[in-house]
């Protein structure tokens, strides 16, 4: 539960409605506080904690805690939330480099909020190595595997390769999405 798809979506309205993520303990206590504010129940500092993977804890959170979680993001319950997430699929148009498209050699240049920036260089095959990187989690060498960018959504990087290890795959502006996308 607490790595689905709709419990992700829930937690990034949740930051986003509060104006701010939620990373420190001084962040949840502000947090449970403007919850109760706006719908006038409570949820606990620690529930908030074992939420967002700060503190650990076996069990999924209960439906009554989603619904609260929901109302505060302006939904009629939990439900309501996963239901208007499902229906939510539709065709855009955006700016988008596709890895078939660039030729080995090829430079991107990416960023994402809040101050993040990464140079790569296309090796082909869908490969990339990080040339630079600025405030991010990936590293100068690390070589990802991704099919496309598309500006104003996240990059979902399948494969990240670091020192000759495998990591877990990697989402980068996941809130707001690619904001720079420049090709040369």
């Amino acid at each position: 539960m607490n790595n689905s798809v709709e419990f992700d979506f829930l937690k990034d309205e949740i930051c986003r409605v509060y104006g701010k993520p939620v990373k420190n303990p001084s962040d949840f206590e502000g947090l449970a506080s403007a919850i109760e504010n706006a719908v006038a129940q409570l949820v606990s500092v620690s529930t908030l904690k074992r939420l967002w993977g700060y503190v650990t804890y076996g069990s999924d959170p209960r439906n009554s805690t989603l619904d609260i979680l929901s109302r505060y993001v302006g939904r009629a319950d939990y439900r309501t939330l996963c239901l208007e997430l499902q229906q939510t699929s539709s065709f855009f148009e955006a700016d988008r480099v596709l890895s078939s498209d660039l030729k080995k050699g090829a430079v991107i240049e990416l960023g994402w909020m809040p101050d993040r920036t990464v140079r790569l260089e296309y090796m082909g095959e869908n490969r990339f190595i990080v040339n630079e990187s600025v405030n991010s989690k990936l590293k100068e060498g690390d070589i990802i595997e991704t099919s496309q960018f598309i500006k104003g959504q996240p990059l979902f990087i399948g494969s990240v390769l670091r020192d000759g290890q495998q990591l877990q795959s990697y989402v980068a502006g996941k809130s707001k999405g690619l904001t720079r996308l420049a090709v040369s």
